[in-house]
């Protein structure tokens, strides 16, 4: 009679905490915002793809979008499915909160594998206020979801691989790898050979060969893109490299990004072993080592070959981005250690508040500094002397308050501690979007309706093969104007698909006046270097800001751009 309760009393937790990160997703989208079309840079170049997978007549002669047949995914065409019965903006939406949903239920699903606590929510909450915080990711890669583009997609699947393999399920977890692969290719490289090496160190050597069959089984299923990869892979030449590194060093050439990348994930790693240590000799514990250990494998081989022997392959791989599925599982294990330090009490509690708020500050070596005193503090509050003085004094600031305060505090105290847990989340994300929205600085209301008011005057009154000059450093003309452009600076990271195409992309910026992704000398154009472009690559439209005179027939104006017509010579 006493074990039944107990049993739907269990039920009833674990729903109420798998139901928590729905409810969470409201919260994560006041923090981190939603982007959609032209706000959004990378829809730059997603959305045209996605129409020109929906209507191959649109945007003739725009070499950009010829890329898109050496883009190895089906993502576009499994997203012109829906978006044949669905308006782009509610399907967008739509599968934005799928994501999210199942991306925050993947941080709970790992946290609930790796962490056993007396009250199961605390490990929880934490993680999902983790998953707000400024989390260190190298490669110029992130983890925050703020749109549907296929990398968020793959990344929330590829947790989801991670979580069925920690908990056993290898066959599902390699099945949702190979086709993960053709979602995007990259991710699922990642997640394949983090699955391998972490089911080589965890599972006994009689079950080595199972791996290998569940490993051919996966490359089996990702074989309709690894053939895609295959059949357009082209050689790289010397000023394919030189123009890659010019472009996007952040992802691919490590030797150029910030020391402070480098020192915030050391400090991440740390605060990971901390809360791997106790758990090391448990079959997770090797697991989490072996998905470790290859991310490592992938970081030393995207070094090598990228900065000392550089290699296309390794090059278009961007394997230092294999470290934002290090960061997703090290979260559960930072958020035990934060919690361990808080019920010691005294000083370690001290540097767990410490430590995990500094987690948050967007400034990286304050971010830097804050964790490292925080795990300092924490570290030192567990010599016996230091222990004794922290809980003294730890008691002594709770005997000062004012009694108010006190009786306050007890009472919360003797509530249940889902509800406290409940409550913390509640405040912290409140105030976390409260700042959120009060720093974020928003494209001017006017500007951006302006620049889509261009868009649409295009669409509406201009042929469908009209190429338009425009800003280069403004992204996202092609998504409402369904025009071909002569370039954006943006669309640089086709050169990862197309090696011609990178010599013929650096032309038109220079033709441009672009050097980088902020150059405006493009608004010191005159009217013969217009013309110029115009004979050179088909130009018919160039739009500039109101502000622009040149002499040329003006074919359309409103308060923030102007659009000139190039006449024929």
């Amino acid at each position: 009679m006493t074990v039944q309760p107990s049993v739907h009393h269990r039920r009833r937790s674990s729903l109420f905490i798998y139901l928590l990160p729905l409810f969470f997703v409201g919260a994560y989208w006041l923090v981190r915002g939603y982007l959609f079309g032209v706000v959004d840079d990378s829809h730059a170049i997603q959305i045209p793809f996605l129409k020109a997978t929906l209507d191959p007549t649109l945007y003739p002669n725009d070499p950009m979008l010829a890329t898109r047949f050496a883009y190895p995914a089906y993502y576009f065409s499994l997203l012109a499915l829906l978006a044949r019965q669905i308006d782009l903006e509610p399907l967008f939406l739509g599968l934005y909160l799928l994501t999210l949903a199942g991306f925050l239920l993947g941080i709970v699903a790992l946290t609930r594998s790796l962490v056993q606590d007396a009250q199961p929510v605390r490990p929880v909450a934490v993680v999902l206020l983790l998953s707000l915080a400024a989390l260190p990711v190298l490669s110029g890669d992130d983890l925050v979801i703020r749109s549907t583009l296929a990398r968020h997609m793959a990344l929330m699947l590829g947790l989801w691989t991670l979580v069925l393999s920690v908990r056993g399920s290898q066959l599902a977890a390699y099945t949702l790898a190979g086709l993960l692969f053709n979602l995007h290719a990259l991710t699922g490289c990642y997640v394949l050979a983090m699955l391998i090496v972490a089911d080589i160190t965890s599972l006994p050597r009689p079950r080595w060969p199972e791996i290998g069959l569940l490993a051919a089984l996966a490359l089996i299923l990702a074989s309709p893109t690894l053939v895609w990869v295959l059949r357009t892979s082209e050689a790289v030449t010397p000023e394919w490299i030189a123009l890659l590194r010019l472009r996007s060093a952040q992802h691919s050439f490590p030797f150029s990004w910030p020391v402070s990348d480098y020192v915030m994930f050391g400090l991440w790693l740390l605060l990971a072993g901390l809360g791997w240590w106790p758990r090391r000799r448990t079959t997770q514990g090797r697991w989490l080592a072996g998905a470790a250990l290859a991310v490592a494998g992938m970081g030393l081989v995207g070094v090598v070959f990228s900065e000392v022997l550089p290699l296309g392959p390794v090059l278009r791989a961007q394997l230092l981005r294999s470290t934002k599925f290090f960061t997703l599982l090290a979260l559960p294990l930072v958020a035990a250690w934060l919690l361990a330090q808080w019920d010691r009490g005294g000083f370690a509690r001290l540097g767990s508040i410490i430590a995990g708020a500094g987690l948050f500050i967007p400034d990286p070596w304050l971010w830097c500094v804050a964790v490292a005193a925080g795990t300092l503090i924490a570290l030192l509050g567990g010599w016996a002397p230091l222990d004794r003085a922290g809980r003294l004094l730890e008691r002594r600031a709770g005997n000062g308050l004012p009694p108010p305060v006190r009786q306050a505090w007890h009472r919360v105290a003797g509530w249940p501690g889902a509800g406290r847990w409940i409550i913390v989340l509640a405040l912290v994300t409140g105030g976390l979007a409260l700042v959120a929205n009060l720093s974020r600085t928003p494209p001017a209301a006017d500007a951006l309706a302006a620049w889509i008011d261009v868009q649409q005057w295009a669409h509406d009154n201009t042929a469908r093969g009209a190429i338009f000059l425009t800003p280069p450093y403004l992204y996202g003309f092609r998504v409402d104007s369904e025009r071909p452009i002569v370039g954006e600076w943006k669309d640089g990271t086709q050169q990862y698909f197309s090696v011609p195409y990178a010599s013929d992309w650096w032309n038109r910026m220079r033709d441009l006046q672009t050097e980088t992704s902020t150059t405006t000398a493009y608004n010191d154009l005159t009217s013969a270097q217009v013309k110029v472009i115009r004979d050179r690559y088909g130009a018919r439209y160039a739009v500039f800001f109101a502000d622009k005179a040149l002499d040329l027939p003006v074919a359309y104006r409103n308060p923030w751009f102007v659009v000139y017509l190039i006449p024929d010579t």
